[in-house]
């Protein structure tokens, strides 16, 4: 089964390798090519309120275990809740196919809590799946002239949150098939993760046109 190496993200000449390619802006193509799982990388924008204490991902999916500190808005000082996110694809994802979708089982819950808190934090902690198509690309921006920034949509937008209601669903995106830009050599989809007052941690999944 394919799988792939897990890193975090940074500004490194191995991310400078990936997206070496030339400027060249040439005219659309009939076909929407061919498109491989590249890498999976971690945007982690999480504040000083959360720490992530596990965490893995790969082409069948992944998890993350997050130590929430009661102090963010005084909801709990002193406590602390330790939420677990995960999300599981469908079937494996190392490669996608334009005109597709992706089903992707997430789950949320609380692995452990300390008093005073009980569950202030996790009910409104969030994790969904998104496309790119109206995001915000979390990459260097001169490299986003080279991603495809609307192939991946959104699909049902289902979302979990790791309390008593909402904690498991199939969330999805869709890969859109419209011809493709010489210049558009990169598509990505994400699971983004939001914890109350502590910022966000996103995986994305970044996929390469080989044909």
């Amino acid at each position: 089964m394919f799988k792939l190496k897990f890193k975090s993200f940074f500004y490194t000449a191995i991310l400078l390798t990936i997206f070496a390619l030339s400027g060249y802006v040439g005219t659309a193509k009939g076909q929407s090519g061919r498109w491989k799982l590249k890498q999976v990388y971690v945007f982690n924008n999480l504040n000083s309120y959360a720490a992530v204490v596990g965490e893995a991902a790969d082409a069948s999916g992944g998890y993350v275990d997050i130590n929430a500190n009661g102090k963010v808005y005084d909801l709990c000082p002193g406590g602390m809740e330790k939420l677990r996110f995960q999300w599981k694809f469908e079937f494996p994802v190392s490669t996608s196919n334009p005109g597709g979708a992706i089903g992707v089982n997430l789950s949320a819950g609380q692995l452990s809590v300390s008093e005073p808190c009980r569950d202030a934090i996790a009910r409104e902690s969030i994790m969904g799946v998104y496309g790119s198509s109206g995001s915000i690309s979390p990459f260097p921006k001169q490299y986003n002239n080279l991603i495809d920034g609307s192939r991946f949509d959104t699909g049902n937008g289902f979302r979990v949150r790791p309390a008593a209601y909402a904690k498991t669903g199939i969330a999805s995106v869709i890969m859109k098939d419209y011809p493709v830009a010489d210049r558009h050599h990169y598509a990505y989809f994400y699971i983004s993760i939001s914890g109350r007052g502590s910022g966000s941690i996103n995986y994305v999944y970044l996929y390469q046109r080989v044909g």
